[in-house]
């Protein structure tokens, strides 16, 4: 009779753990910091520029997403349309706080699967500017979009925009 009570009290433990991870608030949040040798003048100018429209960028991974917007200001709407395995998904943010040449926050829209949102600063350095980018997300129980950022989407963009931000500075 014990060892059915163990079984029983250990099933229960993972049935419970299982509702937890169904039902609980989830959270990714990460900071990435790229030194360039760009001026910040010029690094700000490159992100307003895909920011825009980033199909004019040399610096925007053009393979995982292409954003459209009025410009960067507050309450500018982005539009952006991931390129993901299974198609092409589309998302809006809003830019909140936003200091002209310095950097802004954005958060996610009312269809977007996941809350949150993140900051993108340009600091001037003495070789040049640090782009300091921070996600910062949350959403309930088991969600594919989550999934999708923090292991497909976040390490290759950063990736991919650190290496078009080396081509941009050898030109």
């Amino acid at each position: 009779m014990r060892r059915k009570r163990g079984v029983l009290v250990g099933g229960a433990a993972l049935v419970a753990g299982g509702a937890v991870l169904l039902t609980a608030e989830q959270r990714y949040a990460e900071r990435r910091e790229i030194a360039s040798t760009l001026s910040a003048p010029a690094l700000w100018g490159e992100l307003a520029t895909a920011f825009r429209d980033s199909t004019q960028s040399a610096l925007w991974p053009q393979a995982l997403e292409v954003l459209r917007s009025d410009g960067l200001a507050e309450g500018a709407t982005v539009h952006a349309a991931y390129r993901t395995p299974g198609g092409e998904s589309r998302q809006a943010y809003t830019i909140g706080e936003f200091v002209d040449g310095r950097g802004f926050a954005y958060s996610t829209g009312p269809e977007h699967p996941l809350a949150g949102g993140g900051r993108v600063l340009v600091l001037p350095t003495p070789d040049g500017a640090k782009l300091i980018w921070s996600v910062d997300y949350t959403w309930q129980g088991i969600s594919p979009a989550a999934l999708f950022v923090r292991l497909y989407f976040v390490p290759r963009f950063f990736r991919e925009l650190e290496a078009n931000l080396r081509v941009l500075e050898a030109q």
